[in-house]
């Protein structure tokens, strides 16, 4: 659940829950907790409440991991979304969203999809084909090196 706007403070008509102890407190203290005493919030105030903080347990999130799928993140994402709009802090959901967009590539018709698998089935073969065939050429251009027959040494 997330609200905005101004909510009454539980404690507008009772005593300060600072000075409830019984212990006396000193004049600065007592001075604080009366002026700590807010009867409103502001009308700019947001209040998020989760029913369970179930999902943001390590052992949920590592089990999520286990699965090698990225569902883990979007619990984490959650968390950081509610802090951010907690704190009225829009520009940095704005940021963190704009990278999250899956670039799917268009659908095809099936004879569109054969092409080009079989497009990428002859290059690859082509060029299989043109390195089998520089291989083929390098070797044959190289010529032996001559060797000096036995018992007679080459001076330079």
């Amino acid at each position: 659940m997330a609200l905005s706007g101004t909510f009454a403070s539980y404690f507008a008509d009772k005593p300060s829950p600072l000075l409830a102890d019984g212990a006396p407190a000193s004049k600065p203290a007592k001075k604080a907790a009366d002026a700590s005493g807010i009867k409103r919030s502001p009308s700019t105030a947001r209040l998020v409440v989760v029913g369970s903080a179930d999902f943001i347990k390590d052992a949920v999130l590592n089990l999520s991991r286990q699965t090698g799928s990225e569902r883990f993140a979007n619990n984490l994402q959650l968390l950081q979304n509610l802090v951010d709009w907690s704190v009225a802090d829009v520009d940095l959901l704005s940021i963190r969203s704009r990278g999250t967009y899956a670039r799917t590539l268009k659908p095809l018709e099936e004879s569109a999809r054969s092409s080009w698998e079989w497009g990428n089935y002859l290059l690859v073969v082509l060029a299989l084909a043109v390195i089998v065939g520089f291989n083929v050429v390098r070797r044959r251009s190289v010529r032996p090196l001559r060797l000096a027959p036995a018992g007679k040494e080459e001076r330079p």
